[in-house]
């Protein structure tokens, strides 16, 4: 059973990381066996930063769905929608770098550079257990003639749908591995969707407690002020009245008595 092609974040920036100090983008062509060679390049330098859990088969499905993402957030035109898409600089980068870089042009330096003697020494290892190989199975052979056919050769002399079947088998596998990546890209940008929609709204509400609050310390200082204001003017209307009503007590004290 294949494993899920789960990328984490660091994984994906590390990848395009690889990518952009390579020039890698630029150096893909229709030309299957140069890819090919191009993403074990790619995961062989994740191995050496400390990501070893990636093989070539899921770098190239990656690729491609970083890339789909990324068409589909430019061709939106929103800038929500780029927000969203967490790798968008990036690929605007390495996507853009193609159009200034031809890649044949490219595609032969990233094949023919230094960095391929892990290439030519993997493929000088191959070769060499190759021919290991057939000196081991011509001694068998010389040992035991029925057996001179390979066993791959002889499975499908007995039935030869078997290697259709394991084709078959293959390419549903990455097609089950390429929908579940964009199902879990899905539910992570759905995710990072509703977050944003749940700041937004606690931005929201943070502002209308605001203008609630600022609203009632205004009415609250109105109010007060008003009250002082009645009460300087019943205070002063009090002490008119008790000088009026003092002011007979005093004539009447001041009138001589007969």
């Amino acid at each position: 059973m294949n494993k899920r092609n789960v990328w984490k974040y660091d994984e994906t920036k590390e990848l395009l990381q690889i990518m952009m100090e390579k020039n890698f983008a630029a150096a893909f062509t229709t030309k299957h066996h140069r890819n090919v060679v191009i993403y074990r390049k790619i995961e062989r330098l994740l191995f050496l930063r400390g990501y070893p859990h990636k093989n070539f088969g899921q770098i190239a499905v990656r690729w491609k769905n970083l890339k789909n993402l990324y068409m589909r957030a430019k061709r939106s035109n929103d800038a929500n929608q780029r927000q969203l898409f967490p790798f968008y600089e990036e690929m605007d980068v390495l996507l853009n770098s193609v159009k200034t870089n031809p890649p044949e042009s490219s595609s032969e330096r990233v094949v023919n550079d230094g960095d391929t003697d892990d290439v030519v020494e993997e493929m000088d290892d191959r070769s060499r257990e190759a021919s290991e190989d057939r000196t081991e199975q011509d001694e068998t052979t010389e040992q035991n003639p029925k057996q001179s056919l390979p066993l791959s050769a002889r499975s499908l002399r007995r039935n030869p749908r078997a290697y259709g079947r394991r084709r078959s088998t293959g390419f549903h596998a990455i097609i089950a591995e390429s929908k579940q990546e964009l199902s879990d890209e899905f539910y992570r940008t759905q995710k990072r969707l509703i977050d944003y929609e749940f700041s937004l709204h606690a931005q929201r509400e943070e502002a209308y407690m605001k203008e609630i609050q600022s609203s009632t310390r205004a009415m609250l200082e109105e109010q007060t002020e008003r009250f002082f204001c009645r009460l300087n003017e019943f205070i002063q209307d009090l002490s008119s009245f008790k000088a009026s009503a003092e002011a007979p007590t005093k004539s009447a004290d001041l009138e001589p008595v007969d």
